[in-house]
């Protein structure tokens, strides 16, 4: 036999020989290609993630050993497979582990009115610092709960404020790339922590991806529109309505005296211009009349938002802007109160 080709899958190997006497090939397999649990790609990319490395040091180790190494693609695919298994195996662990915890509860009399278990549970969070030579927070912190009987988690979140595909963006002046992003924070480092255990126990909302995509591209829709209307957006802050104190509004810009700017970057039309998600029914807030004018529909909550804000900022009109990276939309409405 003699060895005519090998055929490799990342770390993983198929080699062909060949018989010298009756010519006939035979594949012989590293490990088996149908196998369906581990392979050693997922398993050296698990190893990798488990001990605080990436894909520069595997390819550093792997060059040291004078052994191929897969492509960073690969790498990244190997890792998203891993993070949506584990993902998938940490909710079924911390769903059984709660069908436990409520059993136990119901089995001590722990109920409410309405036979529904009480279960007690030990809430704490994380977030790494460094105190010497140069203060440092982390820009992830972690939480979770704890069932007090079993010891086992029934919930855990965490609260991201750092995405590099979105910060090299960002710096470059360059329109978000689409991408899953997992940056779910926008406030500080040190307010992760009791945020997170609030919103497990609580439930109040801290953004999601639409809203995180609309916080990055809205310094885009400013730029173009300044440019197109040849304005100033000046920053705005939190106004108080003097008449009723407890209302109040922070618009996406001021303008002049009297205007103010709001501004919508749909997630959900990144491949569209505004006015195509507009006539195509993608985005149903808005409309487009004979003459090719953006009018905002008076029965959408967006419409009651901006009149609301008019009204406590006490401003005449506001310039509505639909931004997507293929363009903007903009109309000019007026206050009605």
């Amino acid at each position: 036999m003699t060895l005519v080709n090998e055929k490799r899958n990342g770390f993983s190997s198929n080699f062909v020989f060949k018989c010298l006497i009756c010519g006939v090939f035979e594949n012989i397999y590293l490990e088996d290609p149908d196998r369906k649990d581990v392979d050693i790609n997922m398993a050296i990319t698990s190893a990798v993630i488990n001990t605080g490395q990436g894909y520069s040091q595997l390819d550093e180790f792997t060059a040291v050993l004078d052994m191929p190494c897969y492509a960073n693609s690969s790498y990244q695919k190997y890792h998203e497979k891993l993070y949506s298994n584990l993902f998938d195996a940490s909710v079924d662990e911390t769903r059984l582990a709660g069908i436990e915890e409520a059993k136990l509860a119901i089995q001590n009399g722990e109920v409410d009115n309405q036979g529904r278990a009480l279960v007690t549970v030990v809430a704490d969070g994380d977030l790494s610092k460094r105190s010497y030579k140069t203060n440092y927070n982390a820009s992830s912190g972690v939480a979770s709960i704890i069932g007090y009987r079993m010891k086992k988690c029934l919930f855990m979140s965490v609260r991201n404020k750092y995405c590099v595909i979105c910060e090299r963006a960002l710096n470059t002046k360059q329109i978000v790339r689409e991408h899953k992003c997992y940056k779910n924070w926008t406030s500080t480092s040190t307010s992760t922590e009791a945020n997170t255990i609030k919103s497990m126990l609580y439930k109040t909302f801290c953004g999601n991806e639409h809203t995180i995509y609309g916080i990055e591209c809205e310094p885009f829709a400013k730029t173009e529109f300044q440019k197109l209307k040849g304005l100033k957006i000046q920053e705005s802050g939190l106004f108080i309505y003097e008449r009723l104190p407890f209302l109040a509004a922070s618009p996406d810009g001021l303008l002049y005296d009297n205007g103010i700017v709001e501004i919508k970057c749909p997630s959900t039309i990144k491949q569209l211009t505004p006015k195509e998600a507009i006539g195509t029914g993608k985005l149903k807030f808005a409309t487009i009349d004979n003459q090719g004018n953006l009018q905002l529909k008076k029965s959408d909550k967006y419409y009651f938002q901006v009149m609301g804000q008019l009204q406590i900022i006490q401003r005449l009109f506001c310039y509505f802007i639909i931004w997507s990276p293929k363009g903007n939309y903009n109309a000019s409405i007026t206050n009605k109160y």
